[in-house]
């Protein structure tokens, strides 16, 4: 591991080459959200049988590569259901250290470049929070 590896960043080169890797993609698809933030165009990988979503500017150090995820195709243009499109873009996944990879990755190119991603609840908790507890103590303390 190189020593720029070790590094923490923001997050934020990642993240702005996945924005605009997304916007093309969706340009090109004719994919729109719902309006509500609850579209299925959202900036998520698909890990381990686990859906992650990510979040910008976000305090982090990549660790280990895990794998390979997939980014998953945009599901709102009320097509036929039939799987005509075609396969969905694979990313390479990192653990990001001080967290459980059950619980959030980074997810990019390379090291460099990766964004943060972490599970969300589907129903929020108690306090509405929809972050598992141990993404949000991270958050707090690194940002």
């Amino acid at each position: 591991m190189s020593a720029a590896a070790a590094l923490p960043r923001k997050g934020t080169t990642g993240i702005a080459v996945c924005a605009a890797i997304a916007a093309a993609v969706l340009l090109a698809s004719g994919c729109t959200s719902s309006g509500s933030g609850g579209g299925s165009c959202e900036d998520r990988v698909k890990f381990e049988h686990r859906m992650y979503t990510g979040l910008a500017n976000v305090d982090f150090t990549t660790g280990e590569r895990l794998g390979t995820g997939r980014i998953p195709q945009c599901n709102d243009t009320g097509g036929s259901g039939k799987r005509s499109e075609p396969p969905e873009p694979l990313q390479t996944i990192f653990a990001v250290k001080g967290l459980d990879p059950s619980v959030a990755v980074a997810a990019g190119e390379s090291r460099d470049d990766a964004g943060f991603y972490s599970l969300k609840r589907s129903k929020p908790a108690g306090d509405g929070e929809k972050l598992p507890d141990a993404v949000r103590k991270y958050l707090r303390s690194h940002h």
